[in-house]
């Protein structure tokens, strides 16, 4: 039986598009769960080797450009894999790795990154003409400024001087620096990306508007987003009403809030209070493995477990060797010394945290930790 040329093709084409549907959909599922089972831990307790694996990950990452170690397994489709192609200079977390990694290169004296670091920065936004148009992107004058205070060279304090200029023209429209332009929120990724700029710039250059900026940001976030009885801020809180929204608990939330307010002037007691019950609420986790929701013992986050960490050796409420440090931590990071188990970048917190999620930014906040811990 013979059937019309017609009817033949319709089931071709109709076949390709299932075809296409299913790989599209499901290619995905199955990587999610290959470099689920795949993902092999670099466990150790030796402080030494695991300082060496991080630094080989952080180099090649700062190479690769890399948003993630197994970028097709965060995607739901293929499709949007080779669609939503996006630069890590588009946004502030490529930044943060590249400042951490050079505060640690400083330290340890190490050529290697300082080079690498420097070359990435000038090809960017030299060379290639990479414009600062979101307020995600003032990470990068953390980067100018360590370049800037190396070198010398003016150009990166130009760089600086725009980025900061820029802020303060937002601060003198909106009468405060908002995450989103436009926005009616507050996001606690403002207080995290942008107030340790403005904080260094105004250390490094004496402009003191530049620390009220920061400080104003800063203790606002304490004050109308944080949680009165254990110190916890928010997602984000309405600019006008003050009342808090989305997430009371996000581990990456803390983190971002933590990086901000670490060099904030309370303007009061009340201030200084919310942050103290903050470090105490911290310091109560007994086993110093954060989850992705504070309140819930569900999968650790290392985007939440190492700035906390971070902050907590800082102000030296506790204390931890390279070793120690080692033993808590390498568990969660791959054999190639990749940190992974972090809930995703550029994404809702919502979404779920997995061993082939990892971050740019506490990527290079763990390299810069070993220059930090005891041996």
């Amino acid at each position: 039986m013979k059937y019309p040329k017609a009817l033949i093709i319709c089931m071709a084409v109709i076949s390709v598009i299932v075809i296409i549907f299913i790989i599209d959909n499901y290619v995905p599922v199955l990587a999610r769960k290959y470099y689920v089972y795949s993902f092999v831990s670099c466990a150790t307790d030796n402080g030494a080797d695991f300082e060496d694996l991080v630094r080989k990950a952080t180099i090649k990452t700062i190479k690769e450009e890399s948003w993630n170690a197994k970028p097709l397994a965060t995607r739901t489709t293929m499709s949007s894999y080779f669609r939503n192609k996006t630069s890590v200079f588009d946004y502030g977390e490529y930044a943060l790795l590249l400042h951490y990694a050079y505060q640690y290169a400083n330290v340890k004296g190490d050529k290697e990154i300082k080079g690498l670091v420097k070359n990435k920065f000038d090809k960017a936004f030299f060379s290639n003409g990479v414009k600062i148009i979101r307020n995600d992107q003032v990470a990068y004058g953390n980067v100018a400024i360590d370049l800037y205070l190396d070198t010398h060279d003016e150009a990166y304090k130009k760089f600086a001087d725009l980025i900061y200029l820029r802020l303060d023209s937002i601060n003198e429209k909106d009468g405060i620096v908002k995450y989103r332009e436009g926005s009616d929120e507050q996001h606690v990724d403002a207080i995290g990306l942008v107030c340790p700029f403005l904080y260094y710039y105004s250390s490094v250059f004496k402009n003191s508007k530049s620390a009220e900026m920061a400080d104003k940001m800063a203790g606002d976030f304490v004050k109308f987003g944080t949680d009165e009885v254990t110190g916890i801020p928010v997602q984000t809180y309405k600019l006008e009403s003050h009342v808090k929204c989305n997430h009371a608990d996000w581990g990456r939330g803390i983190s971002w809030f933590l990086l901000g307010t670490r060099r904030m002037v309370p303007s009061d007691s009340i201030t200084q209070r919310r942050l103290d019950i903050l470090d105490s609420t911290l310091v109560s986790d007994d086993d110093k493995l954060y989850c992705h929701y504070f309140s819930q013992d569900d999968e650790v986050d290392m985007s939440a477990t190492i700035p906390i960490l971070y902050h907590l050796l800082d102000k030296r409420l506790i204390s931890m060797s390279k070793d120690e440090f080692s033993k808590l931590v390498s568990p969660y990071f791959d054999d190639e010394g990749v940190i992974r188990y972090c809930s995703p970048s550029i994404s809702y917190p919502h979404e779920q945290v997995t061993p082939y999620t990892t971050s740019l930014c506490f990527q290079g906040l763990s390299l810069f930790m070993f220059s930090l811990l005891d041996k």
